[in-house]
């Protein structure tokens, strides 16, 4: 059962993206809304150049953690002796839809967990 569908050049134009692109269309656009803003609310506060840094930082951050993360899982799938990912997305299609959406909601909850611990970490 598909929930949704994408069209083959929304996917290919996805894939097409790059790190560096994401860079920039993040610095356009923080530079543009903030304009903006400035515009629509003459009282608007001008927000300081120097959060740009700290969003390019949390970019790059995110992308080295995912990247290691991900070597390391594949580096212990491997030594376990588990199949590769393609063999467990076949066996995972062939489970029934039940089966599917417990893992699915599974998966959401776990998500949102790690989500409220770090908020009570923060706070």
């Amino acid at each position: 059962m598909k929930i949704f569908s994408l069209q083959a050049d929304s996917v290919k134009a996805v894939q097409g993206l790059k790190p560096i692109h994401l860079l920039i269309l993040t610095a356009m656009l923080y530079f543009l809304l903030q304009q903006t803003l400035q515009k629509i609310d003459p009282a608007a506060g001008y927000v300081d150049p120097s959060m740009l840094s700290l969003v390019i930082i949390g970019m790059f951050c995110f992308q080295l953690i995912f990247s290691l993360s991900l070597w390391i899982h594949k580096k212990f799938w491997s030594a376990i002796g588990l199949p590769d990912d393609y063999n467990f997305l076949s066996h995972f299609k062939q489970l029934s839809s039940c089966q599917q959406f417990v893992f699915y909601f599974a998966s959401f909850a776990l998500l949102v967990l790690a989500a409220v611990g770090c908020l009570i970490a923060i706070c």
